[in-house]
């Protein structure tokens, strides 16, 4: 009996003291999720503005902030403070316990359970904290699984300037990741629950959206993988400058595939849209297809050019960063193929179609030569058909596009089928052809 009880004084002594023993390994491991987040999306910050350590449980307060968002007169660059905070509660392992939070296990085991509540602030109004929270599992690795857990919201915003302020009404959303440590692979799968604001600019409406991805980071710096995306509907209806008169979408799925191998990036994107308004054209329906393939390490470059490059030195400078044109030069060196298989646009008024292929070959050149190579090896193809009566209707109803769209029909530039107006565009070997016809290029090589 005597040792039972000893055995059970071990045990509650362990229980109690262990969070404070793990407590430098969880707000380690929140630490680095901040950071693995940093780095996967660049630009963004997490400020600290608040921490409190505590035995069972620690909490901190992050502003988000966007690095290097604003530019000022005399150039310099600013972070954008966003107002939008998190605040995260860590609980504290090896044993965690759910406080009775429904969305938080009973009992688990790691390194630390975080729960984060969410809240922005619009000037120097009272914060609005959304309904709902953000739960990361943490394990003593690193890998973990996030869920975000949003309620519905409903908020009206009073503005003086616009009569009638802005109303939010939004009905929550559902997200679950896992990752392993270091977030070089992630799964996800989730449902954001339709959102409509109002203002005096006019109204947005975002119906429901569903996806799921499986994605891996590369040693080229560039992440693969498949993703699915389906949106119910995406309207606009705008009733000043601000906003465009009408559009809409309905019934949107898309999906992707990349890989890598042997060095090679592959990709597809398959898009379908049932229903789309846009401007006079009304009742439209789009399918879209593309495939591609270039040199992955030369994408990765390309990436992180544009990622670290200062926004002060692009607002009045024409001129291309020498990294950006020397990742160009090579990607052009490496050669690349794209494949528009599928462009349709069907509408009441008619149809359209359109396809396109572009070859360049891989070469051993550098500098300029390989502009040069690129532009006498590669090899196009395009393909264009429209419907009589939808190119009327646009002519009709777009007088800006009218002689445009006229001058290429008079010019031969589209082939009058009677129903059906064709353009046929091929380029080889520097030669460019449009429906037979050879057509000089404005600048000739020498």
């Amino acid at each position: 009996m005597r040792r039972l009880f000893i055995v059970f004084l071990v045990v509650f002594v362990l229980v109690l003291v262990s969070p404070a023993l793990t407590r430098s390994v969880a707000q380690k491991q929140f630490q680095g999720a901040l950071a693995d987040l940093e780095e996967l999306v660049p630009g963004l910050l997490f400020e600290e503005t608040q921490a409190d350590s505590g035995w069972f449980k620690s909490v901190n307060t992050q502003e988000l902030v966007f690095k290097d968002m604003l530019v000022a007169k005399d150039g310099s660059v600013e972070d954008q403070r966003s107002g939008i905070f998190v605040e995260t509660e860590i609980f504290h392992g090896p044993l965690i316990f759910g406080m009775g939070d429904p969305d938080m296990p009973a009992i688990s085991f790691g390194a630390a359970i975080t729960r984060s509540s969410v809240s922005f602030v619009d000037g120097d109004k009272e914060p609005v904290e959304i309904p709902g929270g953000i739960y990361n599992r943490i394990s003593f690795d690193g890998s973990g699984s996030l869920s975000l857990v949003f309620e519905s919201l409903s908020e009206e915003f009073s503005d003086k300037a616009a009569a009638g302020g802005t109303t939010i009404s939004w009905q929550g959303a559902h997200l679950e990741i896992d990752y392993d440590a270091g977030l070089s692979h992630m799964e996800s799968v989730g449902l954001i629950r339709p959102l409509r604001i109002v203002s005096a600019d006019g109204e947005f409406r975002l119906g429901e959206i569903s996806f799921e991805s499986s994605a891996d980071y590369s040693d080229f710096g560039i992440w693969t993988g498949s993703s699915h995306t389906s949106v119910e509907e995406l309207t606009v209806v705008g009733s000043s400058a601000e906003l465009p008169a009408a559009f809409s979408l309905k019934g949107m799925t898309m999906s992707g595939d990349t890989g890598i191998e042997q060095g090679r990036l592959t990709g597809s994107v398959n898009l379908s849209i049932s229903d789309l308004e846009m401007n006079a054209i009304a009742g439209s329906s789009v399918q879209f297809a593309m495939t591609a393939e270039v040199d992955a390490a030369t994408i990765g470059r390309l990436k992180n050019a544009l990622e670290t490059r200062n926004p002060a030195n692009t607002e009045d400078s024409a001129e291309v960063p020498a990294d950006l044109q020397d990742a160009g030069m090579d990607l052009l060196a490496a050669g690349l193929s794209l494949e528009i298989s599928e462009l349709q646009i069907n509408t009441v008024q008619g149809d359209a179609r359109f396809a396109l292929r572009i070859d360049i070959p891989a070469s051993d050149l550098s500098g300029e030569a390989v502009v040069m190579n690129a532009l006498f090896s590669m090899s196009a193809e395009s393909k264009l058909r429209i419907s009589r009566s939808l190119f009327d209707f646009v002519s009709q109803s777009n007088p800006v596009m009218a002689p445009q769209m006229m001058a290429l029909l008079l010019s031969g530039m589209l082939i009058d089928e009677g129903e059906q107006l064709t353009l046929m565009a091929i380029y080889d070997g520097g030669l460019l052809t449009v429906n037979g016809m050879p057509i000089p290029l404005p600048v000739v090589p020498q």
